[in-house]
């Protein structure tokens, strides 16, 4: 295991077992977000981020055209952030609420950003100077705010939901590690430790 020098991620591996996020929970942040100003674009970047897993970040800096439909799912090609890669997401449409995101990204003009609002209204820039290079970093904390006060929870515990059930359902180190847009396998280790419900089914099983 290599050594996690993220604080958030330790924050959850010490518990040794998570309570995943529910559907029960996303039901009632979407109803706290759909009374929000930002309305409907609250609801579809609630869905999206439940979803996909991405980082918050990224989902800002997607356009319609990044989103198509195709037979029965919806594809989202997110770009990279951090020092990850870009990937392509396929929701079925038969999992609740995709059609709802198609809908609303689907009244959207093809070069606009699908959460133009959320964009706007706080990434704030600002820039650092590393030797003769400028550096420009992404500061997302309105955003962040937002989320916690619809769901009531970090946007990092949905991304980490989001990793740790598809573990659990039976995705391999690869499928995750492409889902989550990484180089390597390093950090799609800490996802592989146990939720509470899968601590029980593993008790239910010893003899």
């Amino acid at each position: 295991m290599p050594k996690i020098m993220n604080e958030r991620y330790k924050e959850f591996l010490e518990k040794g077992s998570i309570e995943l996020f529910s559907m029960e929970e996303l039901e009632k942040g979407l109803k706290f977000a759909g009374k929000s100003k930002f309305g409907k674009q609250a609801r579809a970047f609630l869905i999206a981020l439940y979803y996909t897993g991405a980082r918050p970040v990224e989902l800002l800096q997607l356009k319609a055209t990044h989103f198509s439909k195709k037979k029965t799912y919806l594809t989202i090609q997110i770009p990279t952030a951090k020092r990850g890669m870009p990937r392509i997401i396929s929701l079925p449409f038969s999992r609740k609420h995709i059609k709802e995101l198609y809908q609303y990204v689907s009244t959207l003009f093809e070069d606009i950003n699908v959460f133009y609002d959320l964009v706007s209204y706080k990434i704030r820039y600002y820039e650092t100077k590393k030797g003769d290079k400028k550096r420009y970093t992404i500061i997302t904390d309105r955003v962040y705010y937002y989320i916690r006060k619809w769901v009531g929870v970090n946007p990092y515990f949905l991304r980490h939901s989001r990793l740790s059930s598809l573990s659990q359902n039976g995705a391999d180190m690869n499928e995750m590690r492409l889902f989550k847009g990484a180089k390597s396998f390093d950090s799609v280790y800490p996802y592989l430790h146990m939720s509470s419900q899968l601590s029980e089914k593993v008790g239910r099983k010893i003899k």
